[in-house]
């Protein structure tokens, strides 16, 4: 009536690699959306991330990025748990985000201070948000991003103790 425990935990470590491959496809998949979205050539005169004062059918710079903060870690405004599929969309934002940081063709424009002020908010909030009642994994989570943040940031706290 009843599988094996044999058969059942080959069938249970079969779906769990079906599963693990899935999530991978995934987490390729979104990396590659988020690279073409935020990608090199849009940081021309005429790229996504020109800065503009407010204007009528205008998205300003620093209300974009502010939006995909708050899109893509919506969890940390609220006690929710982040899924590996949000999580593999959190780590590539926020690597983007510090690639853009050593962008040294961007240096001299505001790309910088923005993305430094979003960071800062997002490291407040990842910080706020691993202290409330979250599964373990989502902890841990938020703590890494507050760790690569900090990094990003502060290149010379690498070495020493973040906590």
């Amino acid at each position: 009536f009843f599988p094996s425990n044999r058969n059942f935990s080959t069938k249970k470590k079969d779906r769990n690699k079906k599963g693990e491959e899935t999530a991978n496809t995934i987490k390729k998949s979104k990396a590659i959306l988020y690279a073409d979205f935020v990608n090199e050539g849009t940081k021309t005169d005429e790229g996504l991330f020109k800065v503009h004062e407010h204007k009528e059918n205008h998205y300003a710079a620093i209300d974009m990025v502010g939006d995909l903060r708050k899109g893509i870690l919506s969890e940390t405004r609220s006690i929710k748990n982040v899924d590996l599929h949000r999580r593999n969309l959190q780590k590539p934002f926020t690597n983007r985000l510090s690639g853009l940081m050593k962008d040294v063709s961007i240096q001299n424009t505001d790309i910088p201070s923005i993305i430094r002020d979003e960071l800062t908010t997002l490291k407040h909030q990842l910080n706020a948000a691993s202290k409330k009642t979250v599964n373990k994994i989502t902890t841990y989570h938020y703590k890494d991003c507050v760790i690569l943040i900090t990094r990003i940031l502060d290149p010379k706290q690498e070495n020493s103790t973040l906590f």
